[in-house]
């Protein structure tokens, strides 16, 4: 069995509250059964998209002495994918 493992970034998916986008999530899911690859799938929560941080500024990342850093950059890579095959 050929197996692929793969993270997807929340921040990615759900760019706002209420809205999901699976484009990219859709086309590697296509081009991994075109290949005869089974895909394990597993969804980063620590990724808070901008949206749901900007409601709960308790999450955002903090220095050693407790100050917020903001959350440009919070969360993980720039793609909306990151796979190990």
């Amino acid at each position: 069995m050929l197996l692929v493992r793969c993270w997807i970034y929340w921040r990615h998916v759900q760019p706002q509250q209420g809205q999901w986008y699976w484009g990219d999530f859709d086309r590697f899911m296509d081009l991994s059964h075109h290949n005869g690859l089974k895909v394990v799938i597993q969804l980063l929560p620590e990724c808070q998209p901008n949206w749901f941080l900007q409601q709960h500024r308790e999450l955002w990342p903090r220095d050693e002495n407790g100050r917020e850093m903001g959350q440009e950059g919070y969360g993980g890579a720039n793609t909306p994918l990151s796979c190990i095959f």
